[in-house]
């Protein structure tokens, strides 16, 4: 049994967490700006007629927090998931093949000729559960040296024998992370 990482660990190096928790948050706080921005101001004279925010308004809470639902749904589920792994899985050796890198640009700022940069890596990593050869790409969360995840190197992958396409990269969730969090 692995040790369960910190929420912040997880934060960081699982994306799907990061993007369900923005996805759980992000209708809440909308809908209460947009409850909050649509009171009437006193002292002002209400406009006259029906308004396109008056006329939204009772269906948005209904949709924002069905999105929340569903990011609090994606949320639990990855994060069960992960437990799971981490609990009952088995540690095998596997071998990362190739690692990709894909470069974004962000922003361009034309007057200085700055340009921005965002670098997305990929792991392809081979191995074998139960005599079964298994081939995946993963996103890491961070650069792969980071991790140690180097290409022509092995890894130790986590996996649940019972969902063995599904592996997590043992020193992204169990080891020590070795970037700074700023």
């Amino acid at each position: 049994m692995l040790p369960f990482p910190k929420f912040s660990d997880l934060y960081y190096a699982d994306r799907t967490i990061r993007g369900s928790l923005t996805l759980l948050v992000m209708p809440l706080l909308f809908v209460g700006g947009f409850y909050w921005v649509t009171q009437p101001i006193p002292g002002v004279e209400p406009i006259p007629g029906p308004s396109f925010e008056a006329e939204i308004a009772p269906y948005l809470p209904i949709v924002g927090g069905s999105l929340a639902v569903l990011g609090l749904l994606i949320f639990l589920r990855r994060v069960l998931f992960i437990r799971s792994v981490l609990a009952s899985g088995i540690v095998v050796k596997g071998m990362v093949e190739k690692i990709e890198t894909v470069e974004t640009e962000t922003s361009k700022d034309s007057s200085h000729g700055f340009r921005n940069f965002r670098r997305t890596y990929f792991a392809t990593m081979t191995y074998s559960i139960n005599g079964l050869a298994q081939k995946v790409c993963q996103r890491l969360p961070h650069s792969p040296s980071a991790n140690q995840v180097l290409e022509g190197r092995e890894v130790e992958l986590v996996v649940l024998a019972s969902v063995p396409s599904k592996p997590l990269i043992k020193s992204v969730y169990a080891g020590k992370p070795k970037v700074s969090r700023k």
